[in-house]
């Protein structure tokens, strides 16, 4: 028997190109691990990027269980 804990999910970030990137993570998963490495292939520093689900910023300390995402959720990513 699997806990929910142990699943996985896939989230789409989108920047303004279009251009998408996919993670899989944990619903435990902190954001701030997505973002940092989002940030990390793009090559831009963190604190010049917003992260944002249905228009509102995305706290990097929440995980996307406790934000309420499902799997396929997509995050916008801007400059």
């Amino acid at each position: 028997a699997s806990s929910s804990s142990a699943e996985l999910m896939t989230l789409r970030v989108i920047d303004e190109d279009g251009a998408e990137v996919y993670f899989t993570l944990k619903p435990t998963t902190p954001l701030k691990k997505l973002m940092h490495v989002y940030c990390n292939r793009k090559g831009v520093p963190l604190s010049n990027m917003r992260f944002l689900l249905d228009g509102q910023r995305i706290d990097e300390a929440k995980t996307p269980g406790e934000m309420g995402m499902e799997d396929g959720e997509v995050i916008v990513a801007e400059i």
